[in-house]
């Protein structure tokens, strides 16, 4: 669906979803992780995205974090995109699509254990057609797309700390949930990092000011992250876009939590999205109008110089 311009104060009323399951009275589940190894790799050929992101993170010495991934190409590509009320959940996926020779613009994955399975991964990426006419993205199965040409990846790597797919009570979706909480631990350079699991109909750039208010966090960077959202309003250089879709799948969240000069947190996160047509669309989250769909899964890193998060933005928005 089209997303539809207006301005700010025409936005309706963010759209929250009532999911079947009981509600789960915490809305935001965290771990402070003890050690991030973060490295790049490539992703080899012939491989499925799957067991190659999994097998990247093994040799980094753990097997759960975040990864953003960008270039290179599927032989086989199979996705689906999100939709409206479905098998009795209040957003499901549309329908399975099964595609060739396709290149990846850019991509974000989260992986670790799985209840079902040894492990997991939660990838939504954007990929075009091998001549160029079809841009689209989506949630991809990550075991059915094999890998033709190597793919840039930039693995986050938890050490100390794991995260498993379970089925949610909640939304009735398989989803990562944090296992373990590891003792406090601090760097020199980044301070404190987290893996932050945000609930259905949180707000989300509410929610991470929150998190960093209650946490003593003055300022962060949002890393590698991804998620889904109902009806989101963007913003991007002064227009204001509504997204129709429920169950809109971020591809990406990048951005950082300030502390400005009223000493109040402001979240600024960048997102990339595809409806369910797996149109994309791009812009800065309005805050009171990102309502979290079925999950979001945010890699957050304390920064103790501000200025890295200035020039940081500055860098972000140049490229769009």
């Amino acid at each position: 669906m089209p997303a539809v311009k207006m301005a700010r104060a025409d936005l309706p009323k963010a759209y929250h979803m009532k999911h079947p399951g009981p509600l789960n009275s915490t809305r935001i589940d965290y771990v402070e992780i003890p050690e991030v190894v973060s490295d790049h790799v490539i992703l080899p050929v012939g491989k499925n995205l799957h067991d190659a992101v999994i097998e990247a993170a093994k040799n980094l010495g753990g097997e759960c974090g975040t990864a953003s991934i960008n270039g290179g190409e599927f032989s086989k590509t199979r996705f689906t995109t999100g939709g409206p009320a479905r098998e009795g959940k209040s957003a499901n996926y549309t329908f399975i699509r099964d595609l060739a020779d396709k290149q990846i613009l850019m991509g974000t994955c989260s992986f670790g254990f799985a209840e079902d399975a040894p492990h997991f991964v939660h990838c939504h990426a954007r990929f075009v057609s091998s001549n160029q006419s079809t841009e689209m993205g989506g949630h991809l199965f990550a075991p059915d797309c094999i890998i033709s040409e190597p793919i840039s990846a930039q693995m986050n790597v938890f050490i100390g700390a794991s995260i498993t797919k379970r089925a949610s009570e909640e939304t009735l979706h398989a989803i990562f949930e944090i296992d373990k909480h590891a003792p406090p631990q601090i760097s020199d350079e980044f301070g404190r990092e987290y893996f932050i699991r945000v609930h259905p109909n949180e707000d989300l750039p509410i929610a991470l000011e929150n998190f960093c208010k209650e946490h003593g966090i003055e300022n962060a960077i949002i890393g590698a992250s991804l998620g889904s959202l109902n009806a989101p309003a963007l913003s991007m250089r002064g227009d204001i876009q509504k997204v129709s879709s429920v169950g809109t799948e971020a591809i990406s969240f990048n951005g950082e939590v300030m502390l400005n000069e009223n000493g109040k947190h402001t979240a600024s996160i960048l997102t990339n999205l595809v409806d369910e047509a797996g149109t994309e669309f791009c812009g800065y989250l309005i805050k009171g109008h990102a309502p979290i769909c079925i999950t979001a899964e945010i890699y957050l890193m304390e920064v103790k110089d501000p200025s890295v998060l200035a020039t940081m933005r500055q860098v972000r928005d140049a490229s769009y």
